[in-house]
């Protein structure tokens, strides 16, 4: 007679990581609002659009010639691209409890979007398009999730 697998215990955070998680999103409109309004004064406009997203990939190269931290800026661009992402496919954000050799455990991400127990992680995405400013990363990026959109 075979023996069934128990199912692993749930991973949870942390108090103190719940409470950073809920922190990150107590401040998400006042930090996404700023960094729009960063980019505005630099001539950018970010409207949550799919086009915003040609716009903001050379205003972060900008920005990182100009030598802004790559950190500092993967988490405020991070924040506009979640937000981006949640008006334009859907989704809540969520502190990601899945086992801890799982790629985005106890990061932001995006999840609900879909019938298929997939995630967006924001940061992660941006990240990837610091590190590579290959144009037009973050809209496949997108794309990519959109194809799993529940209609």
């Amino acid at each position: 007679m075979a023996t069934k697998k128990k199912k692993p215990a749930p991973v949870l955070a942390t108090p103190e990581e719940l409470e950073a998680f809920q922190k990150y999103l107590l401040e998400m409109d006042d930090a996404v609002a700023s960094f729009i309004e960063e980019a505005k004064a630099a001539g950018v406009t970010l409207d949550y659009s799919a086009e915003s997203l040609d716009t903001l990939e050379p205003y972060l190269q900008g920005k990182l010639a100009a030598g802004a931290n790559r950190e500092l800026l993967k988490s405020q661009a991070g924040r506009y691209v979640g937000e981006t992402f949640r008006k334009l496919v859907g989704g809540k954000w969520e502190l990601c409890l899945k086992e801890p050799s799982y790629l985005y455990f106890k990061m932001p991400v995006i999840s609900g979007y879909s019938a298929e127990p997939i995630e967006f992680c924001p940061d992660d995405v941006t990240g990837n398009f610091l590190a590579w400013l290959k144009p037009g990363m973050l809209k496949r990026a997108f794309a990519a999730h959109e194809e799993h959109k529940i209609k």
